[in-house]
């Protein structure tokens, strides 16, 4: 079998992503090749790796995306892909290009899979995420989620094939580095309550702020704790009030920007515990690449990270709002012996975690299934 992989985004979870998904699907296939942007962050990474690659000029602001310059960039990627002529193409992420090369790439016969990683909106979502989506939805045959919970709400919009396979660990980087916002001496001695990731309304950070500035107004846990904000976003006035108030004090830090892997990586070995305080959520990066770095949680039980979380294994489960995600902050400050069982449940499960591996094989199959292209062109290496 043959594989045409394309994401045409730039930054975020997704090139890392993937870079992983593309890395696993070449040890199963005859033969892979991946469509991107030359501007994707990790573009020294795909360089470097064993893949097929080809890099295009894809435009980053709507106003680029939208002019009749994009015609040609689009144009030039449908016409390597027909080249390369894949029995399938695998769009990792949704983007406007999409629906113009998928329903193109349809028509010639192709099979087209689109993995949809957010299928319900989200609270604070821009109007033209779901107008993507949607056309996504139009431009590809079947679909692949991260989450039980997301396959059963994509099959409410659509009745075409739909399979799911649990975000797999995140690997993100072999060397830490530690951003210039961090000063590890504050550290010293303190239990560091660590959010990372994208800032946006529906991932609850208001409620964090909210609860942590409840914790702190105790002397007997202003001592002793720290929480690290870090992600590229918007804060509405009063949560960004009060975690430069914390600032102040000296008993927090916000990082307002994307990060480097390798500063991700070194945020989570300075960190005792990741809090998701999300009020929706379909599956999240974040935790899969906490687990695997080999720390525990607080997660809500919203969407599908009940699901991912193991049902609490090495997490503390918490309700979405600032009361309880106070309770669980405090829960885990007075009980080391908690603390320590998560960080033993933790490191217990991780080689039981899902993985690129096991995704790579479910989505071969998916396609396998689904395929337009004669059997007897397919061949799949197990």
């Amino acid at each position: 079998m043959k594989i045409a992989v394309v994401y045409l985004g730039h930054k975020g979870a997704g090139p890392i992503f993937t870079l992983s998904l593309s890395n696993a699907l070449s040890k199963h296939v005859e033969e892979i090749k991946c469509f991107l942007s030359n501007k994707i962050s990790n573009y020294n990474d795909w360089t470097k790796s064993k893949l097929n690659v080809a890099f295009f000029n894809v435009p980053k602001t709507s106003r680029q995306i939208f002019h009749k310059e994009s015609l040609k960039v689009i144009t030039t990627i449908i016409n390597e892909i027909i080249h390369f002529n894949p029995d399938a193409i695998v769009f990792t992420m949704i983007h406007p290009f999409n629906f113009i090369i998928g329903n193109y790439l349809r028509k010639k016969g192709y099979t087209v899979l689109s993995l949809i990683h957010d299928p319900q909106p989200h609270e604070g979502e821009k109007f033209w995420v779901r107008l993507i989506q949607k056309l996504e939805l139009k431009s590809s045959d079947i679909f692949f989620t991260l989450s039980n919970f997301s396959k059963f709400n994509l099959k409410k919009i659509t009745k075409k094939p739909v399979e799911n396979y649990l975000h797999p660990i995140m690997d993100i980087s072999s060397v830490s580095e530690k951003p210039p916002e961090i000063e590890l001496e504050i550290l010293k001695n303190k239990f560091v309550f660590l959010y990372f990731g994208r800032i946006e309304p529906y991932k609850g950070l208001n409620n964090l702020v909210e609860a942590f500035s409840s914790l702190v107004s105790d002397k007997k846990f202003e001592e002793k704790t720290y929480l690290i904000v870090a992600g590229a976003g918007n804060l509405d006035k009063t949560t960004n009030q009060k975690l430069n108030e914390l600032e102040k004090r000296k008993l927090a830090c916000f990082i307002n920007r994307f990060l480097k892997d390798s500063e991700i990586l070194e945020l989570i070995n300075i960190s005792n515990i990741a809090v998701l305080p999300y009020l929706s959520a379909s599956q999240s990066g974040v935790l899969s690449t906490i687990y695997y770095y080999g720390k525990p949680a607080i997660v809500t039980p919203v969407g599908g990270l009940l699901e991912q979380s193991l049902y609490g294994t090495g997490s503390l489960i918490t309700l979405p709002n600032s009361l309880s995600l106070l309770d669980s902050m405090k829960f885990i400050l007075e009980n080391e012996n908690i603390y320590n069982l998560l960080l033993e449940e933790v490191r217990s499960i991780r080689k039981n975690l899902p993985t690129w591996n096991g995704m790579a094989l479910e989505i071969i199959d998916f396609i396998r299934a689904n395929l337009k292209k004669k059997w007897n062109t397919m061949k799949v290496l197990i």
